[in-house]
């Protein structure tokens, strides 16, 4: 038998019950009304009820964390090619880190790019100078933990996985919108930025060494497959790490029908 779909009144009353009840609520309030609940949120954040109030900003967070969500599973499934690379680094951040404020990493990564000198001529020596000047140390991608592919962890330790390293030159080189024509190739298991212009490449592991091209047997990654790349290691690593929610998550961003039924029990399928 179908059972009818709960009214909004309905929904709105479970709200001011007990946590576990109003949890379930909000839940359904956000999957049943769909774009409409963010107008229902703002009128329930305008109301007398203290309860109902204090429950819709609840239920923002919620949404946004959703939000979040659908933007990095649209990228990683080609379904959004438009996308600024730095604007999803921090969406990364906040996926893994979801307690961090969002005014305060835009700000962390703001005073960051604010730092990058002003030059007639830039090229790919100038931003690798600017990075080691930074002192950004490169850690292998096979050993790197979930912490050195996220932005704001990145910019306060200055320790980076080298996938992250290569992502977060390209944002500064996209968002400052600089003359040089750039390309994350791989080769060797390690990540090189290049500049086919010049035929230079900077080894990020090499302490951002800037040199000719030596390689030919490389692989060009794009902005949403060096995306997918670093997502699928944050994957392994939150499953050597029995990292439940992470396992979950991440999971479910790298499925192209966003499930978490072809991971084994108890992460989602079946016993």
């Amino acid at each position: 038998m179908k059972y009818a779909e709960p009214s909004l009144e309905a929904l709105l009353k479970l709200l001011t019950d007990e946590d576990d009840i109003a949890r379930v609520a909000m839940v359904k309030l956000l999957s049943q009304y769909g774009p409409e609940s963010e107008e229902i949120l703002l009128q329930l954040q305008e109301c007398d009820n203290p309860v109902l109030r204090k429950r819709s900003h609840q239920m923002q967070v919620l949404l946004t964390v959703k939000q979040r969500r659908f933007e990095l599973f649209s990228i990683l499934q080609r379904r959004n090619g438009n996308f600024i690379l730095g604007d999803v680094l921090q969406t990364m951040h906040l996926i893994w880190f979801d307690h961090d404020s969002s005014v305060e990493l835009a700000k962390t990564y703001a005073n960051f790019i604010r730092t990058y000198p002003i030059l007639e001529t830039d090229s790919l020596k100038t931003l690798a100078n600017f990075m080691k000047n930074h002192q950004f140390i490169s850690f292998p991608d096979s050993s790197a933990s979930g912490n050195l592919f996220m932005l704001g962890a990145v910019i306060d330790t200055k320790n980076g996985s080298n996938s992250f390293l290569a992502a977060l030159l390209l944002a500064i080189n996209e968002v400052l919108n600089l003359n040089t024509n750039l390309q994350a190739i791989y080769f060797g298991q390690k990540f090189y930025i290049y500049a086919p212009a010049e035929n230079l490449i900077c080894d990020i592991a090499a302490h951002w060494q800037v040199r000719k091209l030596d390689f030919s047997d490389y692989k060009i990654f794009d902005h949403a497959q060096l995306l997918k790349f670093m997502t699928s290691l944050c994957f392994c690593n939150a499953v050597h790490e029995d990292a439940f929610r992470y396992i979950q998550i991440l999971g479910e961003l790298l499925s192209p029908t966003r499930s978490t039924q072809y991971l084994p029990y108890p992460y989602g399928g079946s016993k």
